[in-house]
């Protein structure tokens, strides 16, 4: 073995949460618990060993460690205590493995067990761990800083996916603040028990396999005078209990003297090992590290769609809460957290069971994916019942049978927001009375837009007749009172015209052609430009679906036409080495015949429908609304998906009228440049929005927010190509890309049934994060209301405003009676921004982590918070408040 280099190789034991994949996620839980049991067991059982040979575990996430906690006894915890003391048991402070999906607000929230972790168990919570995924939003690296994380250590799995720069290494990941943050680009968890050959049991076994790694690893000029190694569990490596084999191979191994020795750690050892190396040693890169793996939300598209609108209806609530002070006396308090469990837990990146591909029996890929999609359902409904009984709360609840006689509107976002209300005529006519199941009924059926009215036996399933009023203008998070005597119906403005190939708003024209519904232009008026590339041979909001060519790849192998971009070549993949195959041939189908096409006049814009006949999909409508109010294109698609379990995409084209363009994305609210600000190796061949991308040239930009459907391509059709740089001379083709099944595990194999998608486009003269970011939360929610039986003659206010360039106030939780606000910055630089809350003056400010520690006093002045906002970043200020004078 030629292991000079190498005096140790540092072993962290742990378990793998898959929250999900290798049994039902309810199991899992359980498991977990047993597991972390056996695992003080262990430890107890080997303190005699000498330093090293001894067994430490890791619990990997917090999420688990969480469920133990909650139903271990004083006995254990006890324990667990003593081992954390004795340098045992250790613990890293993400609380699951996750995706790109997490936005700034559930990161925040992601992070908060910690705070109570170290109090209750000692841990000190010095490292995050990322195993499996492909990747983290860059403002994580921001928010464990604050948290008092030194390091984050990271195992990807590169399994349809891949990782940046070189690994294993360390390197200072740089954060949008300009901070480092120390990074483990390991190796792929469970990297020990492959390399060691444990499964063999002999230390024969041992010294040949760990001796070929060492050789390999010194022959491409490894530095480091150990290596880190994962070990999980060599015959079930995720979900996995301890391993006493290995702790008496290692045993063994150290007791005969050995070189190099074998040494259990936890993950503080690793980071000080890591942090003492030579600084050449430890390059610095600054980016995005842009996740391969998260396009499997794309096989669970309209639960990712549910659970994106209930993160949002949960932060709106949060935020009413916390602005008003309102403590609803109807609510749970453990509600709160029971609908933030369920957001994260669907945004964790198990997407269903390993043999998801398999048909028979049916039960099992079925038991999974209930349980998976079912996060995202509780969240939609708890989220739904802690909005209205806030805003209920807020308005002035009614006494039961009273009738109502006004509505309270609300703009529970931060930027200002245009729009039309749809109210039930009962409401209006007010042959309606209050009752808390009416309210909620409200709430629940919003969607629908026409709330059922269950008042007669035959009215089940016919909607009841509504009002559509407005157009509303409402502040940041603005509110107005209006007389139900007020509300008249919206009128059709005179700006909105239609004739035969154009529709026309006051901000932008559309012209198309009626006998095949291609989009030839959509001109912005105020610039005096046409947004669409007419040379493309893809349409303006054209449907695509794509599959590996039948005539090239086959669709009856196992994997039903996936082995077509990857091989899965396990051998290749435990040693980092890619198996995409990039010159995959596609098949790309496009609509074969317009069915129907025309247009309609409202008061809430000029639509241009399409009906088409469209391959893998029935009952295909299209919806272009150029908007009445505000200068923004809204483009609605619906259709019947069918059953298809062969490989395939869906994608919606917007090909741009641009040349020697950029392009920005906001990975948890923050702007990234595409390509020039990701990670080397990190994916460019798709993207996972938060709300929005910009694509721009010297001439202008063009915004399209993305609330339904995270997952975009930019430059064209980029799905396995290798990461290939951009052709920016060329006019840049947008994709949508809503819903695949790519996968060839762990996800839903085909989704059918009905779907909706809807994405909002915006131009602006030039490319402006603030600007874009605005748009991207206007699309997300509309104007809100809610019945009032007491409706003041006049009044209209806001609970809050912000005055600084470029910084919204996400967010804000209530905790006890302090108020803590989440203000993000979007820009690249440092931005100062004036903080004032409704009928209370800011009394003192401190700045604090996501886990409530305090990290120093914030100035505050006139009643006001006076803030500077680190770029590209979020800040939580937990303010005091008094009286307003």
């Amino acid at each position: 073995m030629n292991s000079a280099s190498v005096r140790e190789v540092l072993v962290l034991h742990h378990s793998h949460t898959d929250i999900g994949y290798t049994h039902p996620p309810i199991v899992v839980w359980e498991l977990s618990r047993r597991f972390i049991n056996e695992a003080l067991d262990l430890c107890e059982a080997t303190a005699d060993r000498p330093a090293g040979s001894r067994v430490c575990w890791t619990c990997e996430t917090t999420g688990p460690l969480l469920h133990w906690l909650e139903h271990a006894s004083d006995r254990d915890i006890a324990r667990f205590r003593r081992l954390v003391k004795r340098g045992q048991i250790g613990a890293a402070a993400m609380a699951l493995n996750i995706t790109p999906l997490y936005d700034t607000e559930e990161l925040i929230r992601h992070l908060e067990p910690i705070g109570r972790l170290k109090k209750e168990l000692g841990l000190p919570f010095k490292v995050a761990i990322n195993h499996d995924v492909n990747g983290l939003p860059w403002p994580i690296t921001d928010l464990l800083l604050d948290a008092g994380v030194e390091m984050l250590l990271m195992g990807i799995n590169v399994h349809l996916g891949g990782y940046p720069l070189q690994r294993p290494r360390g390197f200072h990941w740089i954060s949008p603040s300009g901070r480092p943050l120390l990074t483990f680009n390991a190796e792929h968890y469970q990297s020990f028990d492959r390399e060691a050959r444990l499964r063999e049991n002999s230390l024969a076994a041992m010294a040949e396999g760990l001796g070929a790694y060492i050789d390999g690893l010194v022959q491409k000029g490894y530095a480091y005078d150990f290596i880190y190694l994962s070990a999980t569990h060599p015959t079930f490596p995720d979900n996995n209990p301890p391993n006493p084999v290995a702790a008496e191979l290692i045993r063994r191994w150290n007791a005969e003297g050995r070189e190099p020795k074998i040494r259990y750690v936890l993950p503080d050892e690793i980071a000080a090992r890591l942090a003492a190396q030579p600084a050449e040693h430890l390059p610095s890169h600054a980016g995005d590290w842009t996740d391969f793996w998260n396009f499997g939300c794309g096989s669970a598209a309209v639960e990712t769609k549910v659970n994106r609108r209930a993160r949002r209806r949960l932060v709106a609530a949060e935020t009413l809460r916390s602005l008003t002070a309102v403590r609803p006396a109807k609510t749970l308090p453990g509600t709160w957290g029971d609908a933030w469990h369920n957001v994260q837990l669907h945004d964790e990146h198990s997407w269903g069971i390993h043999a998801t591909l398999r048909t028979v029996p049916p039960e099992p890929i079925n038991e999974q994916w209930y349980q998976k999609a079912i996060t995202a359902y509780r969240a939609s409904s708890l989220a739904g019942l802690l909005f209205r009984d806030v805003f209920e709360q807020w308005a002035g609840p009614a006494a039961p049978e009273t009738r109502p006689s006004g509505l309270m509107l609300c703009n529970p976002t931060p930027v200002e927001t245009t729009g039309c209300v749809r109210v039930p005529e009962r409401i209006i006519q007010r042959d309606w009375e209050f009752l808390s199941s009416h309210v909620l009924q409200l709430e629940l059926q919003r969607d629908l837009g026409t709330p059922p009215d269950h008042g007669t036996l035959d009215a089940f399933s016919t909607p009841a007749p509504t009002v559509l009023a407005g157009p509303f203008t409402l502040p940041p998070f603005g509110f107005k009172y209006v007389r139900l005597s007020e509300l008249k119906p919206a009128e059709v403005p005179p700006e909105l015209t239609a004739r035969e190939g154009r529709i026309e708003s006051a901000f932008y024209r559309l012209d198309y052609d009626p006998a095949t519904g291609r989009i030839l232009a959509l001109h912005d008026k105020a610039r005096g430009v046409n947004l669409v590339e007419g040379s493309s041979p893809w349409s303006f909001f054209g449907f695509v679906r794509e599959m590996p060519d039948p005539a090239v790849h086959s669709h009856d192998l196992p994997e039903k036409g996936r082995e077509a971009y990857f091989t899965t070549d396990w051998v290749k993949v435990h040693h980092g080495i890619s198996a995409w195959n990039t010159a995959w041939t596609a098949r790309r189908e496009t609509p074969a015949r317009l069915v129907e096409q025309r247009t309609v006049l409202t008061p809430e814009g000029a639509s241009l429908l399409l009906r088409w006949e469209a391959p893998g999909v029935q009952d295909f409508q299209q919806k272009i609304t150029l908007g009445a109010a505000a200068p923004r294109v809204v483009c609605t698609a619906s259709y019947n998906k069918l059953d298809v379990r062969a490989a395939e995409a869906i994608y919606f084209t917007f090909p741009l009228a641009q040349r020697d363009w950029r392009a920005h994305f906001d990975t948890a609210g923050a702007p990234v440049e595409f390509e020039r600000e990701q990670l080397p190796g990190s994916c460019r061949d798709w993207v996972t929005a938060d709300s929005w991308v910009c694509v721009h040239d010297a001439k202008g930009a063009v915004t399209l927010a993305c609330p339904d459907a995270p997952l975009v391509q930019i430059g064209g059709f980029r799905f396995g190509r290798g990461n290939l740089s951009s052709d920016r001379s060329q006019p840049p083709l947008l994709l949508g890309w809503p819903m695949n099944n790519y996968w060839s595990t762990n996800f839903r194999a085909s989704q059918p049934g009905y779907a909706q998608f809807r994405y909002v486009l915006t131009s602006h003269a030039t490319y402006d994060p603030a600007e874009s970011a605005r748009v991207g939360l206007q699309a997300q929610t509309g104007i809100e209301w809610q019945p009032v039986a007491d409706a003041p003659a006049a009044k209209s206010g806001r609970l809050a405003s912000v005055r600084g360039k470029g910084v919204f106030l996400i967010g804000a939780e209530l905790h006890r009676n302090t108020r803590v606000l989440h203000l993000l910055n979007v820009t690249s630089r440092p931005a100062k921004a004036t903080v004032r809350l409704a009928g209370a003056a800011i009394t003192s400010a401190t700045r604090i982590d996501p886990a409530g520690r305090r990290l120093g006093n914030l100035p505050v002045g006139g009643g006001a918070l006076a803030a500077t906002v680190p770029p590209r970043s979020v800040l939580l200020a937990a303010v005091q408040t008094g009286e307003a004078g």
